[in-house]
């Protein structure tokens, strides 16, 4: 139904803590744009999920909590349509680039985790600097509200003028 919003959780998997976030926008956006604003948080009890290389099923099961959070924070009846996506940043890029065999099983294990719930999983996976960079742009700009001021097209240029400054700095 269109008047209700839309949802989806994203997991901060940071090198200290992992956090998740539930967003909520309007399905029915006007002049085809839409607010987004933040529905709830949990902080993930524990270390990063690198914390748990080679604690098989560790990095998995430390979210728990707060999927089960996320259950009672969504109807059910949007459960199947709310996208879920863990994206992991600099404690898992280290460990990658030191061990790949346990970031591939953690992500492995964490993918599975999720998938044992109703959401509608997407993906787990290690960002590169420039992706982490790119929406810590796009967050502190939208706290900072120049979303709401700006045209879409506005908004990429300001997008592509920020990409090429990170070219250029790698």
């Amino acid at each position: 139904a269109l008047d209700q919003p839309l949802l989806n959780i994203v997991l901060d998997a940071g090198s200290s803590h992992t956090t998740m976030y539930i967003y909520k926008w309007p399905a029915d956006k006007q002049n085809g744009t839409g607010i987004v604003t933040q529905h709830s948080e949990c902080h993930v009890k524990g270390g990063g999920i690198s914390s748990y290389a080679g604690e098989r099923g560790g990095a998995g099961s430390s979210l728990e909590p707060c999927l089960e959070q996320a259950l009672q924070d969504i109807p059910k009846s949007r459960h199947r349509l709310t996208p879920v996506y863990l994206g992991a940043t600099a404690g898992m890029t280290l460990l990658n680039i030191s061990n790949s065999t346990k970031s591939e099983q953690i992500l492995k294990d964490v993918g599975s985790k999720l998938r044992t719930y109703p959401f509608d999983f997407r993906a787990a996976t290690i960002l590169s600097g420039q992706e982490e960079g790119a929406y810590g742009w796009v967050t502190v700009n939208y706290l900072l509200e120049n979303f709401i001021k700006v045209k879409f097209s506005q908004f990429q240029n300001l997008y592509q003028s920020y990409s090429r400054t990170l070219r250029n700095e790698c």
